[in-house]
């Protein structure tokens, strides 16, 4: 447990210090003021002002609590602020206590990854396409990546190295889909993917982040999704700092929404990352959702994801196309893939993508 945890706790339970603010009808639920903590803190320790200020300083820097205007330190006023856990929001690992003394995302990564395996070792099918939502959602291994979880409130994610957050965030969007999918329910039609999309969430180093946020803005590098008609991050949004700062591609072979279609689940190391998107990849490719050569009908048909991404992979379809033959192992399908290429005949075509469950 961190060494703050106790004091994050007992400033929670005294009475008058965390309540509801109001200023003219505005009303700020479980909230302190800077005065109110630093008083508690000077009084249960003995210490002077400037003392019990440094002190309570490390509630924000540990990202315990946090101001309601973004940005600002602690301060001996009545400026507002609220604990992570009592922050008002529909994330799936808000409202739990983050108490644990892990704040650097690549050691919370690697506890995660470890939770996750536990997890997909027992309900995942052998062939990584089927979860059994069920039974993984009644489980206490369940249970316990859910409590894991809450530590992303307070994650430091902003200086993690490109496969560190390659990884971290590849495997927190997978988690996220299947507690999603547990919690709210599959979405069976495109106005509830929409919205299951935006709506699956977690605080990740005290800021939301979405499904959405997570593939089309971390990963992709701030990059607009399906549908979308904005980017997901502004240039003054502070989630900014852990994109990516350049698309990676191999990230869609990667994450998995939940649908048929998608790529098996996998979890993926920080260290040998690259890698092992190359052979997810690769995979992928060689399966029918993938890519389908017939030689005989001079006819490719590639996933719909090249479709909906095609600016990842290339600014023409011929560009797109030998992305792909680069990509694949050896064997017939690349080899006709690549005699097709050269004669520049050939018709393309995007596969149906089965939205149905992975579930069983």
């Amino acid at each position: 447990m961190d060494e703050l945890s106790s004091l994050v706790e007992a400033l929670r339970e005294q009475n008058g210090i965390v309540h509801d603010h109001r200023h003219f009808i505005r009303s700020y639920p479980n909230t302190f003021t800077g005065e109110d903590a630093i008083t508690f803190i000077a009084q249960e320790k003995g210490l002077d002002r400037t003392a019990a200020l440094e002190i309570a300083q490390q509630l924000i820097t540990k990202k315990f609590a946090a101001a309601l205007k973004e940005g600002i330190p602690m301060k001996d006023d009545k400026t507002l602020y609220r604990f992570m856990q009592d922050w008002p929001s529909n994330a799936l690992n808000a409202g739990l206590a983050a108490y644990k003394s892990i704040t650097l995302a690549s050691e919370l990564s690697i506890l995660i990854r470890k939770s996750i395996l536990k997890l997909y070792g027992s309900y995942l099918s052998n062939d990584g396409k089927m979860v059994d939502y069920t039974g993984l959602g009644q489980s206490p291994e369940f249970e316990d990546y859910v409590q894991l979880s809450a530590q992303l409130q307070r994650v430091q994610a902003e200086t993690l190295s490109r496969g560190e957050k390659l990884a971290f965030f590849i495997n927190i969007y997978n988690a996220l889909v299947i507690h999603g999918n547990v919690k709210i329910g599959f979405p069976n039609t495109t106005w509830q993917r929409y919205k299951f999309f935006n709506d699956a969430k977690y605080i990740i180093g005290g800021h939301s982040y979405s499904l959405q946020d997570i593939e089309n803005g971390v990963l992709r590098s701030n990059r607009k999704g399906v549908g979308m008609l904005s980017k997901p991050f502004s240039k003054s949004d502070p989630r900014m700092k852990t994109i990516l700062h350049s698309n990676e591609p191999l990230v869609h072979f990667a994450l998995v929404c939940g649908a048929k279609s998608c790529p098996p689940i996998k979890t993926y190391s920080h260290d040998n990352v690259m890698n092992e998107l190359e052979i997810a990849a690769a995979a992928f490719l060689e399966s029918d959702d993938g890519c389908c050569v017939d030689i005989e009908k001079n006819m490719i048909g590639l996933s719909m994801i090249f479709k909906w991404y095609k600016e990842d992979f290339g600014e023409t379809p011929y560009e797109v196309l030998k992305w792909v033959r680069n990509h694949m192992s050896l064997g017939d399908k690349k080899q006709h893939l690549t005699k097709l290429l050269e004669e520049k005949v050939y018709k393309l075509v995007y596969l149906t993508y089965d939205w149905g469950s992975n579930g069983k």
